[in-house]
């Protein structure tokens, strides 16, 4: 139970850690109410999370002008040089969706991050829907590869009810003398979000109904504190959290990568950011006389430096050398120019979807549309050279090409399921090729290419990738085609193989080849 509970923010902003950790045990006494008391009745745990770290292994710069951020090599010295972390005392926690990003860590399914997971010290992450991304067979080798539990007490099999076997729900960790028992959750949403092949046989159980049945249990077996590790936005969280009857004294959200402090009611609910460019530190002071907390100091740091300025800390050696390893083997596999952009694209932009969309369907002519959804685009290009590898960070999943033979009507109920409640661009929207479309109360009217309005009765042979075919972003088209051609294709390749075709250069460069022009009027 959480008592007396005082939140406050610091560190955000350019590197600057914030204050330096007060170690209550160096203390002879401290003031609580204006009285001094005996410091040896407090204990404070420090928490260390981070979410969503999506492979980002190396350094992110936009470009010339924007900071330097993140970098695994360099998070770990913000945390033992400037934060004075010790992975003995203290507690390292992730939110998951650690695996898929740029190439470095997706062309090996996610084995490069826990290889420096391990190394960095974790002590347990969630379960994220991306943690699905390579299948279920990859992901139990991953967590086997782990040094540190996945946790995730809200997912059973559907058939028997059971939890899953390739995850604990929870697990009893010793920080700084305190018994901790972390609670992992996962998304409800990663029934859509993650490739329902990869989850079709589980259930993601109700936030509060879990929490009110583990947390009981985990009190019982010793736990002192009670922190929920979870793969789910802030929002969703808080909500869990005020509709459980069981007290948890911290919450770790993910899943919307934001950096965010708020609470639901005594309980704070912290947001940690992405991809290593920043991480929460949460200090949790523990009274023994009463068994509750006392205090909760939260810093939200962000791990960047200008890009003129100096490193504020020295990459840990060990970290960097690992990543130099894991970069020189998807270098020397995936470092082939493939063309040249002089400007950079922007992720999930209309120039970008249209680039996919339409190197499918140029690749595959007898198709007569193409339809892609904005979330299978993860990372912009930056502006200079275009490379495999690039192409598999911008997408980084094992989504393979059908091709469907659907009737006009069904393309429309397809993409009028796609942006309800949506605005585009955005994670949802569709990106297509071969028409335009506009929504018109609730339903859609399609444009094809030469201003033909499309026949809701005529067929058309249309390009999907597996990850929508299956009802991924709720799509329908499973119901529609149940028999589809497996083209047998990555959805990436197309884009490489067009992209070199055209043979772009500096005075030749992509965008010059690129549709810019929203599609979806």
């Amino acid at each position: 139970m959480s008592a007396c509970l005082v939140l406050f923010v610091g560190g955000c902003g350019s590197g600057n850690p914030g204050p330096d950790p007060v170690d209550a045990g160096g203390l002879d006494a401290i003031v609580d109410g204006g009285q001094e008391v005996d410091a040896a009745e407090y204990t404070e745990v420090v928490v260390y999370h981070t979410s969503d770290e999506h492979g980002w292994l190396q350094p992110y710069q936009a470009d010339a002008w924007s900071p330097v951020e993140g970098g695994a090599a360099n998070i770990l010295s913000w945390w033992t040089v400037l934060d004075g972390f010790d992975a003995e005392r203290d507690l390292l926690l992730s939110g998951g969706d650690s695996w898929t990003g740029p190439s470095i860590s997706t062309w090996f399914f996610g084995e490069p991050m826990v290889e420096v997971f391990n190394l960095l010290g974790y002590h347990a992450s969630a379960v994220g829907n991306h943690e699905f991304d390579f299948g279920r067979e990859v992901m139990v080798q991953r967590f086997g590869e782990a040094d540190y539990p996945y946790l995730a007490g809200n997912i059973r099999f559907a058939d028997t009810g059971e939890r899953v076997d390739f995850a604990q729900p929870w697990v009893l960790l010793e920080a700084n003398g305190i018994q901790v028992g972390v609670l992992g959750l996962s998304t409800t949403s990663t029934a859509l979000s993650a490739h329902p092949m990869h989850v079709s046989d589980l259930v993601f159980d109700d936030y509060a109904a879990t929490i009110d049945e583990l947390v009981p249990e985990m009190r019982a077996a010793g736990a002192q504190l009670i922190i929920l590790l979870t793969h789910i936005c802030s929002a969703d969280l808080r909500l869990g959290i005020s509709q459980a009857e069981a007290d948890v004294d911290l919450a770790l959200a993910g899943h919307c990568h934001d950096l965010s402090l708020t609470a639901s009611g005594t309980t704070a609910v912290v947001s940690s950011g992405w991809a290593f460019r920043s991480y929460g530190r949460i200090v949790l002071t523990y009274h023994h006389p009463t068994g509750n907390l006392s205090d909760v100091d939260v810093q939200l740091v962000e791990v960047q430096y200008p890009p003129a300025g100096e490193n504020p800390v020295e990459p840990d050696p060990e970290v960097q050398a690992l990543v130099s390893y894991w970069q020189s083997e998807a270098d020397a596999i995936l470092d082939t120019q493939i063309g040249h952009t002089n400007t950079g694209i922007a992720n999930q932009t209309w120039p970008q979807a249209n680039w996919v969309a339409d190197a499918w369907l140029a690749t595959y002519p007898e198709a007569d549309l193409a339809i892609q959804n904005f979330g299978g685009l993860r990372q912009s290009l930056l502006a200079g050279p275009i490379t495999v590898g690039d192409i598999v960070g911008m997408m980084p999943f094992d989504n393979t090409i059908y091709l469907l033979e659907l009737t006009g009507q069904q393309v429309m109920d397809n993409l009028a399921q796609a942006i309800a409640g949506c605005l585009c661009p955005g994670n949802c929207c569709p990106a297509v090729a071969g028409m335009t479309f506009a929504s018109n109360m609730g339903s859609v009217e399609v444009t094809l290419e030469g201003g033909t309005p499309m026949d809701p009765v005529a067929t058309y042979q249309v390009l999907v990738q597996d990850y929508i075919y299956f009802g991924g972003d709720g799509y329908l088209f499973q119901s529609q085609d149940p028999d589809p051609i497996d083209l047998g294709v990555n959805y990436r390749q197309p884009v490489i193989d067009w992209t070199t075709a055209q043979g772009t250069t500096a005075a030749d460069p992509l965008e010059d080849h690129m549709d810019p022009n929203p599609r979806d009027q």
